[in-house]
């Protein structure tokens, strides 16, 4: 790794994650073990965060029924036991080689050494395995831990939020969350994921110096009403519910997340452009009648302009 400036040094691992679970009165919810498959990846500045993979059961949900799936923040791929299979990883990494060819950029790619994949030739990326036996980088423990709050709490507002407006319970609530809106959990918890801590992981095990040292280490800011001692037990939920992980029977399944629907059914429920502007003005006035922080309408604007654009199309 002594050749590589810390911007072209990688590292990559699949972790499991209980989209859905939640604690109820410190009891834990079987209803909702149900796992997704992630594959996260970051060069060691925390500069480059790649968009994560996520793994399910079915090639096509019904929720993404009508959905641009490459245009989303986060790439989704299927396999027969909802794992990262050779020809997952091998097409991730024959992408990922494609585009530092066209940025002309060698890298190195640090993975664990249970990682399978198809024997080709990489021809921008040098791969770095691990000593045998260890499946998650030492590196990425932190940042997974970091990445599992922010899903998590965001997990656990999204749930508030809705049971707000219903009198479903925890569980139910929980258990309506569909496969996309786990995916936009995923996506926004990487995003919050700090590229300081990120240094400081591989500059601890180190990979290079510490430029600006960490003031603090990631911290579990517990969500309103739940106190630290439970949120900690949430965020660790898939080490204390240890499985083997290519064994393990409580994946994702289509058919438990949504109903199916025919065609015409399906079509029915796609909002058009007149439905996309009339919520941008209920959105915009709920903003003006509760408050909100002072760069909420900038956002908004941005929001705004977009889906303008598009309905112009």
């Amino acid at each position: 790794l002594k050749n590589y400036v810390p911007e072209n040094i990688f590292v990559c691992n699949e972790i499991p994650l209980l989209y859905k679970m939640i604690l109820e009165r410190k009891n834990i919810s079987k209803e909702n073990k149900k796992i997704i498959c992630i594959l996260l990846c970051v060069n060691s500045s925390g500069t480059e965060k790649r968009k994560p993979v996520v793994v399910g059961r079915h090639m096509l949900p019904h929720c993404f029924f009508g959905v641009n799936n490459e245009r989303l923040p986060v790439l989704y791929r299927s396999s027969c036991n909802g794992w990262i299979t050779p020809n997952i990883f091998s097409e991730w990494l024959v992408d990922f080689d494609r585009e530092m060819g066209k940025q002309h950029r060698n890298v190195a790619l640090i993975l664990g050494s249970d990682i399978a994949y198809s024997d080709f030739e990489l021809h921008h990326i040098k791969l770095v395995f691990l000593p045998l036996h260890m499946s998650i980088s030492p590196y990425l423990v932190e940042i997974v831990q970091e990445f599992k709050s922010h899903y998590k709490h965001r997990l656990m507002g999204k749930i508030a939020s809705i049971q707000g407006e219903t009198e479903s319970c925890l569980v139910s609530t929980a258990n309506r969350l569909s496969m996309l809106d786990a995916m936009h959990m995923v996506a926004a918890a990487w995003e919050k994921v700090s590229p300081l801590l990120i240094e400081h992981c591989f500059a601890k095990a180190g990979v290079h110096k510490e430029e600006k040292p960490l003031a603090a280490k990631c911290s579990l800011t517990p969500p309103k009403g739940m106190n630290l001692e439970d949120f900690r037990r949430l965020v660790d939920l898939e080490k204390e519910l240890a499985f083997d992980q290519r064994k393990e029977t409580y994946f994702y399944k289509e058919e438990e997340e949504e109903s199916g629907g025919s065609d015409s059914e399906l079509l029915d429920t796609l909002p058009t452009k007149a439905d996309a502007l009339k919520a941008l003005g209920t959105l915009r006035r709920w903003f003006e009648c509760n408050g909100s922080a002072k760069d909420i309408f900038q956002k908004f604007y941005d929001c705004e302009e977009e889906v303008e654009r598009l309905c112009c199309q």
